[in-house]
Formats: structure tokens, C-alpha cells, sequence
């Protein structure tokens, strides 16, 4: 039997999120369909991938509003012409702008799949811009053949906000190789660091320093255990974006006690060496590195942002109920929402800084509470391998080219 020809829309594999999820999934999907990996633009990659790669050159373009909307119907006939070129059965597109030329290059021959990456309804959105696109979106997903999205909060939210329709979405977690994870985490850390991370009582987060990530609550969190416990540590590992973060630990007191690596390769091995990671988000789709720390055998505390950790750490979590205190859940501590509101100030402390700082002392002085969320994070992390995934996306896939082969006869 012939493979169908199943194409994976991102406007690049340069870095990010969803482009490692598409990275991946060409790899994971591959035995099963023709893969066409088609990019926005391909001049810069950093992911490997499986199948047959399609650039379509027509990159991001910095220009006034007429100079946009020409390069989007520009993209859209681009990918129009692909999809009956190739043959493609069906496309499934990744992040805003590829859903949106996704959607608007639907033609009959070739489903329309679009996947929601973020918790829509807490992205910050403050340009003029970001909000239309909200907008456009809104309307545009119900235009779709099918809907993925990595949380059952996001499906839930766009079923009741964005009125899409229930029988055309399902939920499908990320995908993670967590024995490469797990092989990763053994490297060794490079020499620089290693005087720092000689302390048994190191907490760790993995991010850019952008404002989803909430950084400013974590180090002012670490700032109060740091008051009670002057042997902790934190180490974040991420991409810097600003000064921010940096002037913060200055302020704080804190530049011997706070490392930053910046970006690094393989966060893994620092994880493992570390005693427990920290996600103080705001707001998440599906946070990856939540569940790559998990598989690093590594106690977590989470805030409970839209969306992901409250199903990642309960097993059969009350989407509606508040979380209101700290919580030891299935696999891993549980905080309240923090608050949104950016605020650098070192000199102001809210509720949630002061329950993180309290779950973030319970637990790095309680071995045994450690000891028990270090077993359960690596039995948790089994939920998410590649085959769960490919079991699922085969399932998913599959729905939609019967129909099409139905409606062909």
C-alpha cells in the first residue's frame, strides 16, 4: 500500500519549541507517511529531520503593513502550488503565521490540520498587531479540516472561546525521546561550571529570559530561600533577552549564588546534577522542559499556568477547579498561577514569590520527599515517548485521509 504524503509547516528549524516538536515528529512519523518538512525559510538550521525538505524562500519580512500582507498572499499562492505540486494529502502547520497560510491555501485535494502551541487566551498582547492576529485567528481555525492542540486547557479554551467545533479537535502532548534524554544528561559538564555546581542544594530552570518565563518570580523566590539556606543555589539555563534577569541578581545580592549559562546544547546535564527544577511561567502551551526534566530523574515545582503542568502533575487533574496553596500532586509540587504583571523591582515581594519560596525550602530540605518525586518524575516522563506519540498522530492522521478516501469514491 502507498504511503500518503503528509506535509509539516514551521516557518523555520532554526530554534524554538514547536520547531523541535516538528523536528521530531518528521523523524517519528516517517515509517508511516511520506514526510515533507516545508519552511517558511531554510537558509538557517539548527534541528535535524526526517523526509523530504521544502523551502519555500519567503522568510520574515521587517517592512510597513503593505510589505506584510504582500509577503503572506506571496506565502499563501507559494504553498498553494506545493501542495498540488506534491501531492500532499494533508499539511499540518505549527505557530500562527503557518496555520494562517495553512488555512488559506486550503484547497480540496489536501486537508488542513492546524496546531495550537500556546495558552491563547494568556499571551501578552500589546502591539496592534498581535491583537488583529488574534482576531483573524479567532475566525480562522473553524475555517481548518481538524485541530491539534498540546493541552486538554487550550482544547478546552478553544472550544468554548473560539467555538470551535468539538469533533474536529483532539489533544496530543509533545513527543519526547527520553532515552537520548536520559543518555544527554550523562555528558559532563564543561569546566567552567563545575566549581558551581558542586553544591547538593542547587535549583535549576530552563527558558529564555523573556517575560512568559517569569523569571522575576523566581529569582526573588530564590532570593527569600537563599535568606534561610546561604548553601542553595540556582542555575538557569536559557538564551538572554535584555538585561533584566541579570540586573535583578545584582540587585538581589545574589551574583554568587546565581549562575547563567546562557544558551547551552544540552540543558540535560545540568538538570541531572542539579536537586530540583523550577518553572515559574506565566503562561505555557506544553512546557517541554517540564517533562525533559521529569526524564532527567528530577524532582519539579511548577506554578500552575494555562497550560500543561496541572496535567502533567496530577494524573487525572480538575481542569476548573483553583489551585490555591501549595500542592504535592502525583508527580511533582504544584504553586498557585503567579501573577502576570511584570514587576523587577527587588525591593517588593508578592504572595506568590512566598509560596514558591516556601515550596522551594520544603522540598530541597526534605530527602525523602525528594527522593520520592525524583522516582515519580521518571515514571511520568514514560507518558511521553515517541511511540505514545507516533500511536496517536497515526490515529489522529488517519481519520482525515479515510475521509478523503471516501469522499473520492
Amino acid at each position: 500500500m502507498m504511503k500518503k504524503n503528509v506535509g509539516l509547516l514551521i516557518s523555520n528549524l532554526n530554534a524554538g519549541g514547536a520547531e523541535r516538536v516538528v523536528s521530531r515528529l518528521s523523524t517519528i512519523l516517517k515509517e508511516d507517511y511520506n514526510i515533507y518538512v516545508i519552511l517558511f525559510d531554510a537558509s538557517s538550521i539548527n534541528y535535524e529531520y526526517s523526509g523530504r525538505l521544502i523551502d519555500m524562500n519567503v522568510g520574515a519580512n521587517k517592512g510597513n503593513a503593505f510589505s506584510k500582507i504582500s509577503l503572506l498572499l506571496n506565502r499563501v499562492k507559494t504553498l498553494r502550488k506545493i501542495k498540488k505540486e506534491e501531492k500532499l494529502d494533508l499539511v499540518i502547520s505549527f505557530l500562527d503565521s503557518p496555520n494562517l497560510v495553512n488555512i488559506l491555501s486550503k484547497n480540496k485535494g489536501c486537508k488542513t490540520i492546524v496546531s495550537v502551541r500556546n495558552f491563547l487566551g494568556k499571551e501578552k498582547q500589546t502591539s496592534r498587531i498581535a491583537k488583529i492576529s488574534n482576531i483573524i485567528m479567532k475566525h480562522m481555525y473553524k475555517q481548518s479540516d481538524g485541530v491539534i492542540s498540546v493541552s486538554r486547557q487550550i482544547t478546552e479554551f478553544l472550544i468554548e472561546s473560539y467555538r470551535v467545533n468539538k469533533g474536529k479537535i483532539t489533544t496530543i502532548y509533545n513527543p519526547f525521546d527520553v532515552k537520548m534524554i536520559e543518555k544527554l544528561s550523562l555528558e559532563p559538564i564543561e569546566e567552567e561550571y563545575r566549581d558551581f555546581m558542586s553544591s547538593d542544594k542547587i535549583f535549576v530552570s530552563v527558558g529564555r529570559q523573556s517575560y512568559q518565563k517569569g523569571f522575576w518570580h523566581l529569582l526573588k523566590a530564590f532570593k527569600l530561600v537563599h535568606d534561610k539556606d546561604s548553601e542553595a543555589r540556582l542555575l538557569i539555563v536559557g538564551r538572554d533577552e535584555g538585561n533584566s534577569v541579570e540586573n535583578m541578581i545584582t540587585s538581589l545580592g545574589l551574583k554568587e549564588s546565581v549562575l547563567l549559562t546562557g544558551y547551552n546544547q544540552n540543558p540535560f546535564k545540568f538538570i541531572r546534577n542539579s536537586k530540583i527544577y523550577v518553572l515559574s511561567s506565566l503562561f505555557e502551551g506544553f512546557p517541554n522542559a517540564l517533562v525533559e526534566a521529569m526524564a532527567c530523574g528530577c524532582p519539579v515545582i511548577a506554578a500552575d499556568c494555562q497550560s500543561g503542568p496541572r496535567e502533567i502533575l496530577i494524573s487525572e487533574p480538575d481542569l476548573t477547579s483553583n489551585i490555591n496553596k501549595v500542592t504535592y500532586a502525583d508527580y511533582g509540587v504544584l504553586i498557585p498561577e503567579l501573577e502576570s504583571k511584570e514587576d523587577w523591582d527587588s525591593s517588593f515581594y508578592d504572595k506568590g514569590d512566598r509560596i514558591l519560596a516556601m515550596a522551594m525550602l520544603d522540598l530541597i530540605n526534605n530527602q525523602d520527599k525528594v527522593n520520592y518525586y525524583a522516582e515519580k518524575s521518571l515514571q511520568r516522563s514514560q507518558d511521553f515517548t515517541y511511540a505514545r506519540c507516533r500511536s496517536e498522530f497515526n490515529s489522529f492522521i488517519d481519520v482525515y485521509l479515510k475521509e478523503e478516501q471516501l469522499q473520492v469514491k
